[in-house]
């Protein structure tokens, strides 16, 4: 599933009514109306998670701080550079959840 943005994405965490288990969550830190430090300051507030998933963060490579500092910041186990390849999402895939989403010829 995706959103168009953080406050989308966090309303959906927020609902207890939802019974959906969420193993992997992609951040993009550039998200619109609430970005991805916002989203997960308010994630982290939430009392109860159904799930605990592995959260990746799209980081920039033109960041003034290094990517592990923001990542560490954030409360995330994983983040990507930018720019985003299948190869990197499929490392993440195979280090989490033993995928792999590039077929082997």
């Amino acid at each position: 599933m995706t959103f168009q943005n953080g406050l989308e994405a966090i309303n959906f965490f927020k609902d207890p009514e939802k019974d959906i288990k969420v193993d992997l969550v992609f951040l993009d830190l550039n998200m619109p109306i609430m970005n991805g430090y916002q989203f997960m300051k308010e994630y982290h507030q939430i009392e109860q998670h159904n799930v605990n998933p592995v959260f990746v963060a799209f980081i920039s490579e033109n960041t003034e701080r290094p990517a592990e500092e923001i990542a560490a910041e954030l409360g995330v186990q994983e983040y990507i550079s930018k720019p985003i390849t299948i190869e990197k999402i499929t490392s993440i895939c195979k280090k989490h959840f033993n995928l792999s989403l590039i077929k082997k010829d």
